[in-house]
């Protein structure tokens, strides 16, 4: 039977603080298989080639560009900028409030 496996690998890297790469790749295969047995190794076949195309089309991406050296980038915190009230109710104003 012919067998059609496609499959895909995508990840976005953060270079810079607000700047973002995107890296994609894409596989396609349609082959003959008898067995069962020779669908899962097309399958696992594919996603090793899928896997080492990401990784040699990454390494050279990121050494065209100059970002061979891995950078992360903390988010700082945003400073709340709340201030806590305590307000005192009356009974009346409590039991209309809540119930």
């Amino acid at each position: 039977m012919k067998v059609e496996i496609r499959k895909s690998l995508s990840r976005t890297i953060n270079t810079a603080q607000y700047e973002n790469i995107i890296i994609k790749c894409e596989i396609e295969v349609s082959e003959e298989v008898e067995t069962q047995s020779d669908l899962f190794r097309l399958q696992k076949e594919v996603t090793q080639k899928l896997i080492d195309d990401y990784k040699n089309t990454q390494d050279k991406v990121m050494k065209e560009l100059g970002l061979e050296e891995k950078h992360a980038f903390v988010e700082q915190p945003i400073q709340s900028k709340s201030i806590p009230i305590t307000v005192a109710l009356t009974p009346e104003e409590e039991s209309e409030i809540f119930g």
